[in-house]
């Protein structure tokens, strides 16, 4: 489609139709219009309409002056003097052409068979009873048909208005740059101001139209989680996450279990590889590592650390924690009540609560 003219109206109506084709009328002085097609685009040119009605027409401006170069260059890609979509409609009809019945009476007068139908081609008036022909300016399927049977080349009853030389003379007149628009005359014309903007039918949307760089998640999606650090939730690093800890630890008990396998003593501490701990506190002790001594039969859990655990004797026995427990460490809380009443520690109240379950039983039992 070549652009001629553009205009700017408050509403596409039949009055702004009537307004804006009498102008166009007018000065190209087309008369009664007969024998010219006018088509509209939809208002695909309007792409900044947002801006102010001089801005606007500015940028249109810019638009169509690098379309125009654009199209003068897209010559330059064409395979033959036929426009690509010309020769394309062509292509197409030469296949089925190939395939279709022909009876010429010597003069020139064709007869094409396609399947039921008959059609009747005349090569003096360039004209087919399927009136493809006559309505596009390209040979048709049955036209393609009778050039092949006479020895003729479809490409030369192609209309003059596909060639290459009909499409650059469209395009030999320029739109001529102009000055900036702080360097226009003033005039004492009324300003030009922007159409009312008027309500379109149909209830309103409640959300804004984004633009063509805006995110398009919505609310309920999950986000994405791309730039964002990772942080364990067991040593509390960044770096990592809890999966890769668990592999540490079992590799580190894979090695314990080949120190215990030869009987020597395992190492104070296993190394872990270096992660970054900018602004993170001290991490713990994330091992589980088991020492069994093959002599005494002794298991120390993480021998030479500070949690060091003995969990089973020379004999055998299991601990479940070598520390002592329900012992009386002799502590009691300096003047802390609880409901009243003096506090107590845990060993305490369980020592107490014994007591009373002892004294109940002997109440019960009667000699």
């Amino acid at each position: 489609m070549y652009p001629i003219a553009w205009a700017v109206v408050d509403q596409e109506t039949k009055h702004s139709w009537t307004w804006f084709l009498s102008y166009l009328i007018e000065d190209l002085q087309l008369g009664d219009g007969s024998g010219i097609t006018f088509m509209s685009d939809m208002q695909k040119i309007v792409g900044p309409r947002h801006k102010s009605v001089i801005s606007m027409l500015e940028d249109i401006r810019y638009k169509m002056m690098d379309r125009h170069g654009d199209m003068i260059k897209f010559t330059d890609t064409w395979i033959s003097d036929i426009s690509p979509m010309a020769r394309l409609i062509l292509e197409e009809n030469k296949e089925i052409g190939r395939t279709l019945r022909v009876n010429w009476n010597h003069d020139i007068g064709f007869e094409i068979q396609e399947r039921e139908y008959r059609h009747i081609i005349d090569m003096t008036r360039k004209t087919c009873s399927c009136r493809l022909w006559q309505l596009r300016g390209i040979p048709c399927q049955q036209a393609v048909c009778a050039l092949y049977h006479i020895g003729q080349e479809p490409e030369d009853y192609v209309e003059y208005w596909y060639r290459k030389d009909t499409f650059l003379s469209a395009y030999k007149y320029f739109l001529q740059p102009i000055s900036n628009m702080v360097m226009w005359p003033d005039t004492n014309n009324p300003p030009v101001e922007p159409p009312e903007v008027k309500p379109m039918p149909g209830r309103p949307g409640r959300c804004r139209r984004k633009d063509k760089d805006e995110s398009r998640k919505k609310k309920w999606e999950k986000a994405s989680k791309n730039g964002v650090k990772k942080s364990c939730s067991k040593c509390h690093q960044v770096g990592h996450n809890k999966e890769l800890v668990n592999q540490w630890a079992t590799s580190s008990s894979t090695a314990w279990t080949s120190f215990s396998s030869v009987g020597m003593p395992p190492p104070s501490s296993v190394e872990m590889p270096p992660v970054s701990s900018v602004g993170r506190k001290i991490t713990r002790d994330m091992e589980f590592d088991v020492y069994t001594d093959i002599q005494t039969g002794r298991q120390v859990i993480n021998p030479g650390r500070s949690n060091e655990r003995v969990i089973s004797s020379e004999s055998g026995v299991a601990f479940k924690d070598a520390s002592q427990t329900n012992v009386d460490l002799g502590f009691k809380p300096p003047d802390l009540k609880w409901k009243v009443k003096d506090a107590m520690t845990e060993n305490q109240l369980q020592q107490l609560s014994k007591k009373k379950v002892q004294s109940k039983s002997k109440e019960k039992w009667v000699p």
